[in-house]
């Protein structure tokens, strides 16, 4: 009997962790990005070439005025020299708002690497909205 409710009860708890982690996804994946444009990225070694400074600017247009964005590094990879990946997290606004596409400029400044990077990839929820390749250092 005790086996009996252990397997009845198993697929139900396996269902209900499914359900949690696709709506999950979906909050993952939604990007409120209407258009992109004006992507770039370089290392700035001028004001102090013993620390130099990773520069990364574009922007976003959003669907409404209240959006508030913000550029930040979520990881990067293996390679030599390594590709960074940026995510943009979002605030959506509270009440009506007016249904008005208004962009946003979004810089990140961070410490740069000392050698270099291979690209620099922009996402927006589950989508590469950027993919830089050009990464100048300013010296």
């Amino acid at each position: 009997m005790k086996y009996f409710l252990f397997a009845a009860a198993l697929p139900l708890t396996a269902c209900n962790q499914g359900m949690g982690d696709a709506e999950n996804a979906d909050q993952k994946q939604e990007c409120p990005v209407v258009d992109s444009r004006d992507w770039s990225a370089k290392i700035d070694a001028k004001q102090d070439p013993d620390a130099p400074r990773l520069l990364v600017r574009g922007v976003i247009d959003l669907p409404t005025p209240d959006w508030r964005a913000q550029l930040r590094e979520t990881h990067s990879d293996r390679a030599m020299p390594p590709g960074v990946h940026f995510a943009i997290d979002f605030t959506p606004p509270e009440g009506p708002v007016a249904q008005v596409v208004t962009s946003r400029h979004l810089t990140h400044v961070s410490h740069a690497a000392d050698h270099g990077y291979r690209s620099i990839t922009i996402h927006c929820g589950d989508q590469a909205l950027a993919e830089l390749t050009d990464i100048p250092t300013m010296e």
